[in-house]
C-alpha cells in the first residue's frame, strides 16, 4: 500500500540522514530545504497527521516513576505525550506533566467560594523519627504510612474501611483523589495548586470535562504526588513539614455570567504522625463548611512519648508509661510545679516567673481566695474590673504569661507558654473550630468539623475522646486552685487550657462522656489543668 511504501522510506530517510550526520536537519513529506531553526520538519499531504504516543494517565505515571528521582529526570524535558484519559496533549516540563488543555495559566480569584473541597491532606512517611520530635513510635504509624512510590489511585469519597481506604495493610498512595461539591449549579470549574517549595506535586489530572456549564455534580482530580517525597520526606518533624496548597476555581452562575470563586486545601507532608483534626474556620466571614487540617501535638505536655497517642495507658505512678501528662497552672512555665506529684505551697510568687521568692520556684502554687492566681505582686484590691487583674500578665507587659493578652482567634506566644519551639497553647476559638465552630457546647453527638468518639471504658473509667481519626485527649483530670492530695476526675473528666483569659480567669476547654464545653469553661489561673500543644 502507499501508505505503507511511504512510512518505509520516510524510517529509512531518517534513519540514513542520522547514520550520516547526528546533527543534520531532515524534511519529511517534501524535497524542500528544513528550516535554519528546525531540526526535523514535517510537510503534510493534507491527508495524515502526526500521532502522537498514546498513553493512558495511569501508564504515564508508570512511566514517569521510572525516571523521577534519575538523571533521566532532567532528560525526559519535552518529552511529549497524548492522554488517552483526559483526551490532552501533556508535556514534561522537567519536573511535572504539563496540558496543553489547561489554557490559560491558573489564577486565584479574590473571593472564597461556598461548598466543599475535601481528600486526604495529611501525609506521614512513617519511616523516621521514632518516638522522637513529638511524632509517636513507628509501631503506632506505619498502619497510616504513606508512599509516594505507589500509583494506586485513591479516592477517600468513593473508597470506605479503615487505613487506608480499602481497609487493608495498603499505605496512602502518591495519586489522591479531591472532590469538589458545588453549592448549587456553577460552570466552568477548573483546578490548580501553589507548591512553594517545588518539591510536592508531580500533576493533576481532571477526572472528566468540567469547563461547561451548568454543573451541579462532585467534580473530581486525581493529585500525582512527586516519587522523590519518598526521600525529601525522610526526618521531617511536623514543624518542618512541607507544604502545598490546593485550589478549586469555578464561576458561581450556571450560565458563566457569574463571579469566579475558589476553594483550598492545605496538603501537610512530613516523616511524623498526622495528629490533628479537621477544623471550622472561625474568622466571621468565609465558608463554614470548607474544613481544613489543623496540627496538633500527638501527646499533652509530659506525655509519656513511648506510647501510642491515641490509646489510654497509665500504670499509676504518673512517671513513665503514662499518657495523662503534666497539670500546669495557668501562664506558668515550665519549672517542676506541673509535675504531678510536685509539692505544693501557699505562698504567692511575686514576678510572672514564679521564680521570686525562692520558696514557689518548681512548687504548685495554691490559694483560697480571689483572684485564685498564684501570682499576686501586692497591688491586687479586689476589684474584679482592676486593670491590673483584668486580663493583667504582670511586669506592665501583655506577654509574660500566656498568649498576648488578647481575645483574638489567633494570638502571638508568649513569654512563659510551656509548648516546644514551634507549638503554642491554642486560643479557644481553636478548640471550637474542631467542635461545632463559633463558641459552641453540647453533646458530642452535636460534633460537626469530626466526629468525637468517648473511648472510656465506662463513662468515669479510662476516658478520653478521639476526634476524628488523628487526635487523643485523654481525660486527664486536674487540680482545683486549691491544690489537693491526688487530681480529681482523672479517667472521667478532661480540662485542657486556652491561651485566654477573661477577668480575673482564664479559660479552657472541658468534657466529660456526655458534653464537651469549648469556651465557657473559667477557672482561677491557680488551677492545674492539662496542655496540648498546637501548630504555631
Amino acid at each position: 500500500m502507499k501508505t505503507n511504501k511511504l512510512l518505509k522510506l520516510t524510517v529509512a530517510t531518517i534513519l540514513l540522514c542520522m547514520g550520516t550526520n547526528t546533527y543534520a536537519q531532515v524534511t519529511v513529506g517534501s524535497n524542500k530545504a528544513p528550516e535554519t531553526f528546525s531540526a526535523l520538519e514535517l510537510i503534510s499531504n493534507q491527508k495524515a497527521g502526526l500521532r502522537m504516543a498514546q498513553m493512558t494517565t495511569a501508564k504515564r505515571n508508570e512511566m514517569t516513576t521510572n525516571f523521577v528521582g534519575t538523571a533521566e529526570e532532567e532528560l525526559a524535558k519535552g518529552l511529549i505525550i497524548y492522554n488517552t484519559t483526559t483526551n490532552c496533549m501533556e508535556f514534561w516540563s522537567g519536573s511535572k506533566w504539563i496540558s496543553t488543555c489547561d489554557g490559560e495559566p491558573f489564577t486565584i480569584p479574590a473571593t472564597e467560594g461556598e461548598g466543599t473541597f475535601t481528600g486526604k491532606v495529611c501525609f506521614d512517611l512513617a519511616q523516621g523519627n521514632d518516638a522522637t520530635g513529638y511524632c509517636a513510635p513507628l509501631a503506632s504509624r506505619t498502619a497510616k504510612k504513606a508512599d509516594f512510590g505507589l500509583i494506586t489511585e485513591q479516592d477517600p469519597a468513593t473508597q470506605t474501611g479503615t487505613t487506608p481506604y480499602t481497609g487493608n495493610a495498603t499505605p496512602y498512595s502518591g495519586v489522591q483523589v479531591y472532590t469538589f461539591t458545588p453549592p448549587a449549579a456553577v460552570s466552568n470549574v477548573r483546578f490548580g495548586y501553589v507548591d512553594p517549595s517545588g518539591k510536592v506535586v508531580a500533576g493533576m489530572e481532571p477526572k472528566a470535562d468540567y469547563s461547561g456549564n451548568n454543573i451541579s455534580t462532585a467534580c473530581k482530580v486525581a493529585v500525582t504526588y512527586k516519587p522523590t517525597l519518598n526521600d525529601d520526606l525522610k526526618g521531617r518533624t511536623t514543624i518542618y513539614a512541607l507544604k502545598t496548597d490546593l485550589y478549586v476555581v469555578y464561576n458561581d452562575a450556571a450560565d458563566g455570567t457569574g463571579t469566579d470563586k475558589y476553594l483550598k486545601l492545605d496538603i501537610t507532608l512530613s516523616d511524623c504522625a498526622c495528629c490533628g483534626a479537621m477544623a471550622i474556620p472561625f474568622t466571621f466571614a468565609g465558608n463554614k463548611k470548607q474544613l481544613q487540617w489543623q496540627a496538633f501535638m500527638c501527646y499533652n505536655l509530659g506525655a509519656d512519648q513511648k506510647l501510642d497517642p491515641f490509646t489510654w495507658k497509665s500504670d499509676g505512678d504518673d512517671v513513665d508509661y503514662d499518657i495523662k501528662g503534666y497539670l500546669y497552672q495557668w501562664g506558668r512555665q515550665s519549672d517542676g510545679h506541673e509535675k504531678r506529684a510536685s509539692p505544693q505551697t501557699t505562698t504567692l510568687a511575686t514576678n510572672t516567673q514564679a521564680t521570686m521568692p525562692a520558696e514557689v520556684v518548681g512548687k504548685f502554687i495554691t490559694t483560697s481566695g480571689a483572684p485564685q492566681d498564684w501570682f499576686n505582686d501586692g497591688t491586687w484590691s479586689g476589684s474584679l474590673g482592676e486593670g491590673m487583674q483584668n486580663d493583667r500578665w504582670g511586669d506592665g507587659t501583655l506577654s509574660d504569661r500566656w498568649g498576648d493578652g488578647t481575645r483574638n482567634a489567633e494570638v502571638t506566644k508568649g513569654k512563659n507558654d510551656p509548648c516546644p519551639p514551634g507549638w503554642e497553647v491554642p486560643a479557644p476559638h481553636q478548640w471550637c473550630s474542631i467542635f461545632r465552630g463559633g463558641t459552641l457546647s453540647g453533646a458530642p453527638g452535636l460534633a460537626t468539623a469530626n466526629k468525637w468518639t468517648w473511648t472510656g471504658t465506662t463513662d468515669t473509667t479510662e476516658g478520653g475522646y478521639k476526634i476524628g481519626e488523628n487526635l487523643y485527649l485523654p481525660a486527664a483530670g486536674g487540680y482545683s486552685y486549691v491544690g489537693g492530695i491526688t487530681p480529681s476526675g482523672v479517667g472521667a473528666r478532661g480540662h485542657y487550657w486556652s491561651s485566654m483569659v477573661s477577668q480575673i480567669d482564664a479559660q479552657f476547654v472541658a468534657f466529660a462522656s456526655a458534653a464537651i464545653y469549648p469556651t465557657s469553661s473559667l477557672s482561677g489561673r491557680a488551677a492545674g489543668y492539662s496542655v496540648r500543644c498546637i501548630l504555631e
